[in-house]
């Protein structure tokens, strides 16, 4: 099976906060290429499913190749993209129960990627929080503030049978529960996350909710922390397929 090539991996708030200059060999700041050791755990967390494939693809076939475990965590099911729904369906999706079963279809197609890089089911977690909702939840949903409600699913928990807690409140306290359970479990040594500078709001959020998390267990885990960029203006140059190149 031919490798899938990795997105650039930044260290994020620990000294690399922008994306790297123009050009398929260019380094992001002073940021080392990413190497798995023989006793790596290797985690992706991911805003929404695909993610997953396009920031760490290449990753996550060699850490499955050199037998190294691996585990990925969605942190919503990307029910919140209506143009994206319109591909699917040939019409406008706007149906709250429509909509949440678009979330499934999303789902079921990360399972479908994972099993691609050689990934089995119970290799990943889906969380279930909306979808274009995680940084408002973190900004204003706290406490005794009631629950964040889904645009397009009309919801305020998570609705997803399938997910790792259904029915928690779209509340910062239950994001942060989850990620805690997650890196507590799995325990690794290596994470890969969203970057802060990404232009996704989600993919901010689970940035900003990881750091906490981790901050919250202490001295419990220390992994190394790399972020990857999807979303940026003009990000990457030049565009194509540049499959000779190694990409930091």
């Amino acid at each position: 099976m031919q490798r899938i090539m990795m997105i650039v991996f930044c260290c994020g708030m620990l000294g690399c906060r922008t994306p790297p200059a123009a050009g398929p060999q260019a380094a992001c700041c002073t940021c080392q290429p990413l190497e798995l050791q023989d006793n790596d755990r290797i985690m992706v967390l991911a805003p929404h499913p695909d993610d997953e494939a396009l920031a760490a693809g290449g990753l996550i076939q060699e850490a499955l190749a050199r037998g190294l475990p691996v585990k990925v965590v969605f942190l919503t099911n990307g029910d919140n993209n209506e143009l994206s729904f319109m591909l699917y369906r040939k019409r406008p999706v706007l149906a709250p129960a429509a909509v949440r079963a678009m979330g499934a279809v999303r789902q079921g197609e990360a399972v479908m990627a994972a099993a691609v890089l050689g990934l089995e089911p119970e290799h990943l977690v889906f969380l279930g929080y909306p979808d274009f909702g995680t940084m408002s939840i973190w900004e204003h949903h706290w406490g005794d503030v009631p629950p964040f409600r889904s645009m397009l699913t009309h919801v305020r928990a998570v609705t997803y049978n399938t997910a790792l807690r259904p029915g928690a409140p779209y509340r910062g306290e239950e994001i942060l529960k989850d990620l805690e359970s997650v890196l507590r479990d799995f325990r690794p040594t290596l994470l890969l996350l969203s970057h802060p500078a990404d232009f996704n709001p989600d993919h901010r959020a689970l940035y900003t909710f990881t750091r906490v998390a981790l901050w919250n267990l202490g001295d419990a885990m220390q992994p190394r922390l790399y972020s990857y960029l999807v979303h940026f203006k003009s990000w990457p140059l030049p565009r194509g397929y540049f499959p000779a190149h190694r990409i930091l």
